[in-house]
């Protein structure tokens, strides 16, 4: 969510300093130059036929894990019986991932494609829908076109010739959102875009191409890639991009984690993560929507950066779906997605502030709000497949 204020100010160190093994000169792979090169649908279409969610061990690597898909029992459940229970939408995503599971053991090459072409537009309507509920970036159309560029490995300009059909269209958008009208405003719509595809790209590539295990230094490059000169609306610059917040932070009548805890909060978040992932490891089995959305319940709620904590949580969440339940959930992707997303995070974070609750913890509405999508997209995900 969009920071609403801030209190103090201290100069943070670069992640360089923070990490002397992290690479971050300007020929590494998290540069602009090298992340533009990256075709990650490519990548992940290769993997396809040999495996299929990605599910590399992080205790046993290169090697696989093996998991049952089963249903934790943390879920909330709706009062309206008419809305779907979280029974029945894991239910029906447990028989499409088996078939979908089934078919991409062996696929065709049209096959391939489908999966190819499906994975496209949910990394677009990601981007799109996660842009929409921050209120940033351009409208679906114009989203999809740099989406798209970006995807496919282009080095896409965030500015662009005012004559062109192109910024006349980001201009039309921006009308449409009732923002400024103006040079400055293109360029930074159009870098929310690029940015943002570009923080998905590396996630991605990391977790699941790469098989790494989650780490701060990577949340932390996420940030700096989603972030990257994009200044803070009140003018104070971009020094915030891949930096842990020394400020306070206010978003309406939310309560995040106080700046001089969040490195720890962010250590034990990541320990943690790792911790459940080999526990599943071991025992075989794995709830991939349940764990996706503890962490990024998790993450936004200690709210680690001045700006960009929403767009990152989705981006953790989504990374973790792919790699574990092969697929991307959308949020926010109409006005009424967006309004019902933001009343889960709302109620989220108060739970959060309440007395543990073992049996419902504070992301079990918004684990539901997840599988009910998810359970769609496998869905789709199937019928695209299927000759």
């Amino acid at each position: 969510m969009p920071h609403q204020g801030v209190k103090s100010d201290t100069a943070r160190p670069r992640l360089s300093d923070v990490f002397e093994d992290l690479d971050i000169c300007s020929d590494s792979v998290t540069s602009p130059m090298n992340l533009a090169k990256i075709n990650l649908l490519k990548s992940i279409r290769g993997s396809v036929g040999h495996f299929w969610p990605h599910w590399g061990s992080i205790r046993d690597r290169p090697k696989r894990a093996t998991f049952t898909v089963k249903m934790d029992d943390l879920y909330r459940y709706p009062l309206d019986e008419i809305l779907q229970q979280p029974d029945d939408a894991f239910n029906i995503s447990q028989q499409c991932f088996a078939d979908i599971q089934k078919i991409l053991a062996k696929p065709t090459t049209a096959q391939r494609d489908s999966y190819e072409a499906y994975l496209k537009e949910s990394f677009m309507n990601f981007i799109f829908g996660s842009n929409l509920i921050e209120r940033v970036g351009l409208g679906y159309d114009q989203t999809v076109r740099i989406c798209e560029r970006v995807l496919a490995g282009e080095d896409v300009p965030a500015e662009i010739e005012p004559r062109t059909s192109e910024y006349q269209a980001a201009i039309s958008d921006m009308a449409a959102q009732n923002k400024q009208q103006d040079r400055k405003g293109v360029i930074r719509s159009r870098a929310e875009i690029i940015q943002h595809t570009q923080a998905l790209k590396y996630i991605m590539s990391k977790l699941i191409i790469d098989n790494e295990t989650l780490t701060e230094a990577i949340i932390l490059q996420t940030h700096s890639i989603l972030c990257d000169g994009i200044p803070l609306e009140d003018g104070s610059g971009d020094l915030y991009a891949g930096m842990y917040r020394q400020v306070s932070v206010v978003a309406g009548f939310s309560s995040f984690t106080p700046a001089h805890a969040v490195p720890f909060e962010m250590r034990k978040l990541v320990r943690d993560f790792n911790a459940d992932v080999l526990k599943a490891e071991a025992e075989g089995s794995l709830d991939p929507y349940m764990l996706a959305t503890k962490y990024c319940h998790k993450f936004v709620n200690i709210h680690p950066f001045v700006d960009g904590n929403g767009r990152t949580c989705r981006l953790i969440l989504n990374a973790i779906l792919l790699k574990y339940a092969g697929i991307i959930v959308a949020l926010g992707e109409r006005e009424e997605d967006r309004d019902e997303y933001l009343q889960i995070a709302i109620a989220g974070n108060m739970a959060e502030q309440q007395e543990e609750d073992e049996y419902s913890p504070p992301w079990a509405e918004l684990a539901t709000h997840v599988l009910t999508k998810a359970a769609v997209k496998l869905e789709g995900l199937r019928e695209a497949l299927y000759p």
